[in-house]
């Protein structure tokens, strides 16, 4: 297999380029699968239909937090990561209204769930409220 070129699609197939936003570094290659399953067992575990509106929040927070970290793509990760959360809100009976909360509000509150310089746990309490205000039950 040849070298991967800079225009991949997956971040892990050129590790000497960290990603970052300003003041914040999502997950550095090598993490990037931890990141991604951590997510996974969230919402294998979590019995979807069943949870109450503030659970939902809380839930949907821990695994939008980890796929935000995760970064896996050089771009479009905040679109592939809106679709996965409308897919989790269908598990349990909810829609998702991103239009319900301004666009810089959900940029700020994502890049607060990044860990800070020497932590590896994205700190998904700064999503809670936001999920509260843009999902509902179907």
């Amino acid at each position: 297999m040849g070298k991967p070129t800079q225009m991949s699609p997956i971040r892990a197939a050129d590790p000497s380029v960290p990603m970052g936003k300003q003041w914040s570094q999502f997950a550095p290659v090598e993490t990037i699968a931890t990141c991604l399953e951590r997510a996974a067992r969230v919402v294998a575990e979590t019995d979807w239909p069943e949870t109450t509106d503030n659970d939902f929040a809380d839930r949907a927070a821990i695994v939008y937090s980890w796929l935000n970290y995760a970064h896996p793509f050089r771009d479009l990760n905040g679109r592939v990561t809106r679709i996965f959360m409308d897919y989790v809100a269908a598990q349990a009976d909810r829609v998702i209204d991103y239009s319900k909360v301004p666009g810089d509000v959900w940029i700020q509150r994502s890049a607060f769930t990044v860990p800070d310089q020497g932590q590896t746990r994205p700190a998904p309490e700064y999503m809670t409220p936001v999920f509260r205000a843009v999902s509902s039950r179907q």
